[in-house]
């Protein structure tokens, strides 16, 4: 996933992500392990100039891209369930991390 976030391969990440979905892995496992260990591996090799600055944020935005796309696959959700609402510190300009919460609340109603 992380070759495919640094390279710019929407396919190759949709493939995977979806591919382990499809096999029966919980959208909390794809982001906890796949998801962010991927874009905390590229803010490291960034960190290190062994990336570059504009690869970071393409591949923070074909991240946020994916996970829109693996909300379409849940149910919407009804009145019936719950309220969250979740924010991220004033400075904090990410906001994957509160998408990928999102996405698992759905998930799981």
């Amino acid at each position: 996933m992380r070759a495919a976030l640094l390279a710019g391969d929407v396919e190759l990440r949709r493939r995977i992500a979806f591919d382990l979905h499809l096999a029966g892995k919980s959208l909390s496992t794809i982001c906890d392990l796949v998801l962010s260990e991927s874009m905390r591996q590229i803010g490291d090799q960034w960190s290190c100039q062994h990336a570059e600055i504009y690869q970071e944020r393409r591949a923070s935005e074909i991240c946020l891209r994916l996970l829109s796309e693996l909300q379409s696959s849940i149910p919407a959700p009804n009145d019936k369930q719950p309220l969250a609402i979740g924010g991220t510190p004033k400075c904090d300009p990410y906001s994957i991390p509160t998408t990928m919460a999102e996405t698992v609340l759905r998930q799981n109603g």
